[in-house]
C-alpha cells in the first residue's frame, strides 16, 4: 500500500487549511507549491488548491484524482441516467416514490455511485474510512451545493461504516436504511486485460488490498428486512458462500448482486 507522504498547498492562503489536515492525517509535513519545482520526491501526495483538493503523484505534472460532481463527465452521467439503470434497478429505485428511499454506501470511495443514487432519488449516506478520500469528497460536495441548492439528503462521513453505523442506529441519531449498497475495491485485472483506469489504479495504490469486504458483509447480513446490493466485475465470485443473491442485474462489465435479509 502506498501512503500519503507530504501535503503541498496552492497559495498563501491555503496554508492553514493545508496545516489542518496535516494535523488529522498524523501531522504529514507540510509545503508550499513551489516545493515541487525544487525536490521530485516521486511520491504520493495531497494537494489543496484554490478550488480543489487532489491526490497527486510528484513525478507527474498533471492534474491528479479530485471529487467533482459539476464535472462534464458526471454532468454526461448523471443526465443519461435513469431508474432503468443497473445500479438504480438494483436499488430498487422507481420512476414515482412515496418517500425516499434510504440507502447507506458503506464504501463510498470517490462518490461516483452514492451522487447517482442521490440525482435518481434517493437519500444517501456514504461512508469512507479513508481521511484523504473523505478530504476528496467532502471538497467535492461543498463545491457541488455551493452552486445548487444545499440538501441534506447526500452526506459523506469519515468513518468505518458499521462501527459508526451501529452507534447511530442504537441512539436513534439514525433512521435504519432500506438498502446498504456494497462496492469493494475490485480485484486485480488480469495482465492480458486492459490497464485499469487512472482513478481506479490510484485508488487500489492508496487504499491496499480489500481484506475485509466479505466482514463486513457478513455483520451486514445480521439486520433484518434489508436489501443488500454488492457491486462486483462481471465474472467475479461472490462476496460470500454464506448466502445466494436473490437475483443479479448486469451490464457489460459489471454485476450488481442482490440479496434480501
Amino acid at each position: 500500500m502506498a501512503e500519503i507522504k507530504f501535503i503541498v498547498y496552492k497559495n498563501r492562503n491555503l496554508k492553514n487549511k493545508a496545516e489542518e489536515i496535516a494535523v488529522k492525517t498524523s501531522c504529514l509535513p507540510v509545503f508550499f507549491e513551489d516545493f515541487l519545482k525544487i525536490e521530485d520526491k516521486g511520491e504520493f501526495y495531497f494537494f489543496a488548491g484554490e478550488n480543489n483538493f487532489e491526490i497527486r503523484f510528484s513525478n507527474i505534472s498533471s492534474n491528479g484524482i479530485t471529487v467533482d460532481f459539476a464535472s462534464s463527465k458526471m454532468n454526461h452521467r448523471i443526465k443519461t441516467s435513469t431508474v432503468k439503470n443497473p445500479l438504480a434497478k438494483a436499488c430498487g429505485l422507481k420512476g414515482k416514490m412515496d418517500k425516499k428511499p434510504f440507502i447507506i454506501d458503506a464504501t463510498a470511495g470517490l462518490g461516483t455511485d452514492s451522487f447517482l443514487l442521490y440525482f435518481l432519488g434517493a437519500k444517501v449516506f456514504g461512508f469512507e474510512r479513508n481521511l484523504f478520500l473523505f478530504y476528496l469528497l467532502e471538497n467535492g460536495l461543498k463545491k457541488y451545493f455551493k452552486a445548487n441548492k444545499n440538501d441534506n439528503n447526500l452526506l459523506f462521513i469519515n468513518s468505518d461504516s458499521f462501527n459508526f453505523y451501529n452507534k447511530l442506529l442504537q441512539n436513534n441519531i439514525i433512521e435504519k436504511p432500506d438498502v446498504i449498497y456494497l462496492d469493494p475495491m475490485y480485484p486485480l485485472e488480469n495482465k492480458k486485460k486492459a490497464k485499469p483506469k487512472k482513478e481506479l489504479e490510484v485508488l487500489r495504490k492508496i487504499i491496499g488490498k480489500d481484506i475485509d469486504s466479505s466482514i463486513l458483509f457478513k455483520e451486514i447480513l445480521n439486520y433484518k428486512n434489508l436489501r443488500i446490493v454488492v457491486k462486483r466485475p462481471i465474472h467475479s465470485p461472490l462476496i460470500s458462500d454464506l448466502i445466494k443473491p436473490s437475483h443479479k442485474i448486469e451490464s457489460k462489465l459489471v454485476r450488481y448482486d442482490v440479496y434480501f435479509t
